[in-house]
């Protein structure tokens, strides 16, 4: 059974925040986006600025730290210092307690330094990747087998190539501190999940270099057909999506 609820707020480059959410605790993985979106959002699924007992900042990119400053009354935990704001800094592999959920975090390739996080809760494993050119070898024992999935899924290399991105942006795009693309994200999730997955949700679908479709089809075509039973979808940009249970 799964104890917790993972609500992504908002997904891509205008902007990043998601809740997860136990009885006992609601964690904050990133803050960015519009304020007045963000707090309507927290809003209209009963989460007010008080309930949040701590938040966690991947890395420090506008689209995931622009409204940090509204929470610079609660605990932030961040692997580099951000300007303007007390952050708790921590390093890779430390051990966050934030009452009975266990989290720690692990390091992923951009072109500035970025963390992924791993969730426990009392029963289960959760796992958030996203803004890595690549995932290291070493790091798929220790993401294997999660419950739960928020898996970075960004692009689509033939609509990357003819966006009207500059070319430089492309290429870093492309590159190992870049995003990963569906093809590549999708070869990943088929070492990574297990017997316990009950759900991957894909994240950080680019809107003018991807689609829904085309990153949902990339996982169908490599792992999907072998775990049937495993919830798949997409989070969106400006709209809310709810995985995860909690009773």
């Amino acid at each position: 059974m799964l104890d917790f609820k993972f609500i992504s707020l908002m997904s891509g480059s205008k902007g990043n925040a998601s809740i997860i959410q136990t009885k006992d605790t609601t964690l904050l993985i990133d803050c960015g986006g519009p304020k007045r979106y963000l707090m309507e959002a927290l809003m209209n699924h009963g989460i007010t600025l008080d309930s949040i007992d701590a938040c966690f900042i991947t890395h420090a990119h506008s689209d995931h730290i622009q409204q940090i400053k509204t929470f610079a009354h609660k605990p932030i935990y961040s692997h580099q210092p951000i300007q303007g704001v007390n952050t708790t800094q921590i390093s890779l592999n430390d051990r966050i307690d934030v009452n009975e959920c266990i989290i720690t975090p692990f390091s992923l390739s951009h072109d500035i330094p970025n963390v992924g996080y791993i969730i426990y809760t009392q029963l289960c494993k959760i796992v958030c990747v996203t803004d890595t050119g690549y995932l290291r070898n070493d790091d798929i024992a220790l993401l294997h087998n999660a419950h739960f999935y928020y898996f970075e899924s960004n692009y689509e290399p033939a609509l990357l190539m003819a966006s009207s991105r500059p070319h430089l942006v492309k290429m870093r795009t492309l590159s190992d501190s870049g995003h990963l693309s569906n093809e590549d994200s999708a070869r990943i999730m088929k070492y990574l999940i297990g017997p316990q997955t009950h759900e991957v949700m894909l994240a950080h679908i680019s809107e003018d270099a991807n689609t829904l479709s085309l990153a949902l089809r990339a996982h169908h075509e490599a792992w999907f057909e072998d775990y049937p039973h495993i919830k798949l979808q997409c989070a969106k940009q400006f709209e809310v999506t709810i995985g995860g249970k909690y009773d």
